[in-house]
């Protein structure tokens, strides 16, 4: 599987302003990881799902660099998760604390992936906003209260039915599952050689079989990854879904009129 996109995906109910605010935090972030790591890389997006809050990049560059970019947003997204030290940059530092501090209650965390991890980042309005004009090394420590901590993400191989969106394969092989439970975006990986899954699937219902993170929280669908199998799944509302209704009912053409209303009556 290509390692070479990075995704970020607001949880709960987002504005326009602070999807916004999101964005401009996450591409300074990577830009940033740019700088630090002296590379050229250009990050096109690969998929942009506003109802969901969601924008994964794909880095265009030398595949060495790319890499390199990819595992450093893991170490981000893993320090920001557990509350750690960010060991990068002034200028990565300042936008990963950013990005984890949007000024919007109603965004309770943000969701980090590449193609390997999945990080839940608890949103820390309460922080101190960090001061364009202040080094990092000059901000007070905040004083917070301190948060119960969230269990692991433990992948567990299974399966989820869902709706198929944003198929791609320029470069990489992920796509785009809407959950039927949630309706939430599921990231999903799809390992090298195995495109022929996702012929002429996109925008239908499928079930999706492979390793399956989940929110440690609500047990939501965060990821698939090593994707074994898409099992095409019937269209609830198709012209011809009514005809499979036939036969769910018993038969009351033997019965008189009287007999028949008590029966659809009583439910028998």
């Amino acid at each position: 599987m290509a390692d070479n996109t990075v995704t970020l995906v607001v949880n709960g109910e987002v504005s326009l302003e602070t999807f916004s605010q999101a964005l401009a935090h996450f591409n300074e972030l990577i830009q940033g990881l740019n700088e630090e790591t002296n590379a050229s890389v250009e990050w096109l997006i690969q998929d942009l799902q506003v109802s969901s809050a969601v924008v994964a990049s794909m880095g265009k560059g030398e595949a060495k660099q790319v890499e390199n970019i990819v595992v450093a947003y893991e170490d981000v997204a893993s320090s920001l998760e557990k509350d750690t030290e960010i060991k990068h940059s002034p200028r990565v530092n300042k936008a990963a604390l950013q990005l984890r501090s949007l000024p919007d209650k109603r965004v309770p965390s943000i969701l980090m992936q590449t193609a390997k991890r999945d990080a839940v980042v608890q949103n820390r309005i309460h922080l101190v906003p960090v001061s364009t004009s202040v080094a990092i090394a000059e901000l007070p420590v905040p004083q917070v209260a301190p948060k119960p901590a969230i269990g692991s993400i433990i992948p567990a191989y299974g399966a989820i039915e869902g709706r198929i969106q944003t198929l791609t394969n320029r470069g990489g092989l992920r796509f785009t599952l809407y959950d039927l439970l949630y309706d939430k975006a599921v990231s999903c990986y799809v390992a090298e050689g195995k495109q022929e899954l996702l012929r002429d699937m996109w925008g239908k219902l499928a079930m999706v079989e492979g390793v399956i993170s989940r929110d440690p929280e609500n047990g939501r669908p965060l990821s698939i990854r090593e994707v074994g199998g898409i099992t095409p799944l019937s269209d609830a509302g198709g012209p011809l879904e009514y005809q499979e209704a036939r036969g769910a009912a018993p038969s009351l053409n033997t019965l008189s009129p009287e007999e028949a209303i008590r029966r659809v009556r009583d439910a028998q």
